[in-house]
């Protein structure tokens, strides 16, 4: 039996897996780390939530007939949905596909977990994790946002957007082309201390786009093999819905950077993609995005992740309250509008005669051996990692 305290940075869940279940455990602490702090449980520290992890068949089971409800509406092997029948103490969710069934006791502050294997538990803990974090640094007043962050000379950088913005391309041009360190790939956690905004990175496979694969040899080996064929075709490329997932670090490590998880926030980027006008860095004051910026805010106002614990999300007033106390510490902060396109070398590449010779397409068509250094990811509980669809 594993008894694991992670720790962000202040808010401890206690972890306990059983023996033979190696997997479940370096996949979690790929994914977690160095966000939370993975250490041996101590019995002189109290933790907010009791996680506990058994394999096989659980005590009760979730009716066929059960309601329903989303448990995860993002992409991938991330995706599941479940049943679920509430309880004088709590909530029993039978979640899909991975057949594990979860006993939120909410008295007892403890979280239970079934499943037939640890493979089948990974993603399941995952997010029953995530959630109970989310829920308690949201009472604390802590943000989350939608944003790519670096550390440079010990500040944060935040690349702050939604879809398509331009959070992942400017996050790997940071990473390759600046002295930074990494601190988050698609969340950061804002926290204001003393008048200052604190960020801190957030757990979050690294998800990049077939096409910014391509762009860079650093990627090349990431690229998948099934979809060579499309390396020709530039604009079928960028069509391509689904990413290649990196764990976090796993990420950086391919630029050859380190990770910074916590800083003092520096600047504020807001990019915004336009291939009809010219490229643009304009300096904003925090006037200019206190309408916006709610747009940006995620944790259990992302779409993506309902309440399906039923913890209760903070109300819309301690929302709009615990933001305000966030943009009056960005006010300390450099805050810029960056307008950008298809750049000088993405131009270049769409040329058939140059295309083929592009560094970072000839390094997507090359085998490479597998990264033993991580565990694999679980795309097999996705029926199809990659499709070709239109994003939306």
């Amino acid at each position: 039996m594993s008894h694991n305290d992670l720790t962000f940075p202040d808010v401890v869940l206690r972890l306990t897996i059983p023996g033979g279940a190696e997997l479940l455990l370096a996949f979690l602490r790929a994914y977690f780390e160095p966000f939370f702090r993975f250490e041996d449980s101590d019995p002189a520290v109290s933790p907010r939530w009791v996680v506990r992890v058994h394999i096989g068949a659980p005590p009760r089971s979730v009716p066929a007939e059960s309601a329903r409800i989303d448990i995860d509406r993002s992409g991938g092997f991330l995706r599941c949905e479940g049943r679920f029948v509430d309880c004088d103490r709590g909530r029993l969710v039978m979640l899909s596909p991975f057949d594990v069934t979860t006993y939120i006791d909410r008295e007892t502050l403890a979280v239970d977990l079934w499943g037939s294997s640890a493979a089948s538990l990974r993603i399941p803990t995952l997010r029953v994790l995530e959630e109970l974090a989310t829920h308690e640094l949201e009472r604390d007043g802590a943000v989350y946002v939608h944003a790519s962050a670096v550390v440079a000379q010990g500040r944060a950088v935040l690349i702050c957007g939604n879809k398509k913005a331009g959070k992942t391309s400017g996050l790997c041009k940071l990473l390759r082309a600046f002295e930074t360190e990494k601190m988050a790939n698609d969340n950061c956690v804002i926290r204001a201390c003393n008048g200052e905004a604190i960020a801190r990175g957030w757990p979050g496979f690294f998800k990049i786009d077939l096409g910014s694969v391509a762009l860079y040899p650093e990627l090349g080996r990431d690229f998948p093999p099934s979809e060579r064929a499309l390396l020709s075709d530039s604009d079928a490329l960028w069509k391509v819905y689904d990413k290649v997932p990196l764990y976090p670090r796993q990420g950086a490590e391919r630029f050859g950077a380190s990770m910074d998880v916590e800083a003092p926030v520096a600047a504020v980027i807001f990019p915004r993609f336009d291939a009809t006008r010219a490229p643009g860095l304009s300096r904003i004051s925090i006037d200019d995005v206190r309408g916006s910026f709610p747009g940006y805010v995620q944790g259990s106002r992302h779409p993506n992740h309902p309440d399906w614990l039923n913890l209760g999300a903070p109300s819309e007033p301690e929302v709009r309250a615990h933001i305000a106390t966030v943009l009056s510490a960005l006010g300390n902060a450099e805050l810029f509008e960056l307008r950008w396109g298809p750049s000088y070398e993405d131009l270049l590449s769409r040329v058939p005669a140059l295309r083929s010779a592009h560094r970072g397409v000839r390094a997507c068509m090359m085998d490479s051996a597998a990264d033993e250094a991580w565990p694999p990811l679980p795309i097999a509980e996705m029926p199809h990692l990659f499709k070709k669809s239109d994003a939306t």
